[in-house]
């Protein structure tokens, strides 16, 4: 009593799918009425998106962030493991995963009450509690760097940089992939892995640096991959070790309220399931991490796959970097719940030029 739907990546994405899956289920909605199944129009085509992000790369005001870009790239990045990656022989067959959790009342914590307390992103908490995890496990291994490069992914659909589109029925891979550089060199590593108040001052470091990224990342693959003057200067530089994409949240409530009760939701117990590439593909990064959030029995739960070429790092030190992730996520869980916990950041004054300790 299930049906398969299998698509390449070259024309969906996360997002496509919270489009496709209510149009089927209102067609057949209609089918079984004996109507003609009728959808809402697509505003703006992939292919007239395309032909708009290779105008929007040339655009001068897109290439005033090349030293913004340049600027997260150029920077130290010491080795994860006990080479960098080769693409040659680190393929996807030799890739090993491991797998992480928290509990219900954690990941409430950080994906409600953390934002709501801070007036940050859903992701802000899960990347702070990365940087923390990568700087203390570093830091056991002798390698003291309180910066992380990190390569993030989005959606992809940032509509401004194509004034008048309208993306919000479009299927395609719109999928951005940029360099961001987290640091934390004042924070108090201890004091935050316990709770502390540098658990909040890391939160609020991390929001505000990752709210100086210009229009969500767009603009890196732009620069990087369409237009010729600026693609050199960013190609000799690499954008991380270490991949982090947040799925988001997928429940029956991704489906319109009246649509529900017709089938054509994610079948428990499928959540965790991962279609693997061809086996020769290059892997990308030397650690992937892809977090998302399911719905159990017991409520929400956020899950990671953890990623990761067998040549350059072992089971172990990634279990054992994985498990640090989430000791840190438990302890800004911990801390967000806390009477004092939240405050304001410049981000939250725009009217006036304030630090943050003022």
């Amino acid at each position: 009593a299930r049906l398969l739907i299998v698509l390449h990546h070259l024309v969906v994405d996360g997002v496509s799918w919270r489009v496709l899956l209510p149009d089927l289920a209102q067609a057949w909605q209609r089918v079984r009425e004996g109507q003609h199944p009728e959808l809402p129009p697509v505003g703006t085509s992939l292919r007239r998106w395309a032909h708009a992000l290779h105008d929007e790369a040339n655009n001068n005001t897109r290439t005033t962030e090349l030293p913004y870009w340049l600027g997260s790239v150029d920077g130290p990045d010491p080795l994860l493991g006990r080479r960098a990656l080769d693409p040659v022989i680190d393929v996807v067959d030799t890739l090993d995963y491991v797998w992480a959790e928290v509990s219900p009342e954690v990941t409430e914590a950080l994906l409600t009450v953390l934002p709501g307390v801070f007036r940050s992103g859903a992701g802000d908490g899960l990347l702070a509690g990365l940087a923390l995890a990568v700087a203390t496990w570093r830091r056991e291994r002798g390698v003291d760097e309180s910066s992380l490069l990190v390569r993030l992914e989005g959606h992809g659909r940032e509509e401004d940089a194509a004034p008048g589109a309208d993306l919000s029925r479009t299927l395609g891979w719109f999928t951005t992939m940029y360099p961001v550089r987290l640091t934390i060199e004042n924070t108090n590593i201890n004091e935050a892995l316990t709770a502390g108040p540098a658990a909040g001052t890391l939160i609020k470091t991390i929001k505000e640096q990752l709210l100086t990224i210009p229009d969500k990342g767009i603009g890196y693959g732009l620069l990087r991959y369409l237009n010729q003057e600026t693609a050199p200067q960013l190609a000799p530089h690499p954008t991380g070790q270490i991949a982090f994409n947040y799925l988001g949240r997928f429940s029956t409530t991704d489906m319109p309220e009246h649509l529900r009760g017709l089938a054509w939701t994610q079948s428990p117990g499928t959540a965790t399931t991962v279609a693997t590439p061809d086996a020769d593909m290059p892997a990308l990064s030397v650690l992937d991490v892809n977090a998302l959030v399911t719905e159990g029995r017991d409520g929400a739960r956020l899950t990671a796959r953890f990623g990761f070429p067998t040549g350059i790092l072992s089971t172990q030190e990634v279990q054992e970097l994985a498990d640090l992730w989430c000791a840190a996520l438990e302890a800004l869980a911990e801390h967000v719940r806390q009477p004092d916990a939240g405050g304001l950041t410049p981000s939250d004054v725009p009217l006036v030029s304030v630090h943050q300790s003022e």
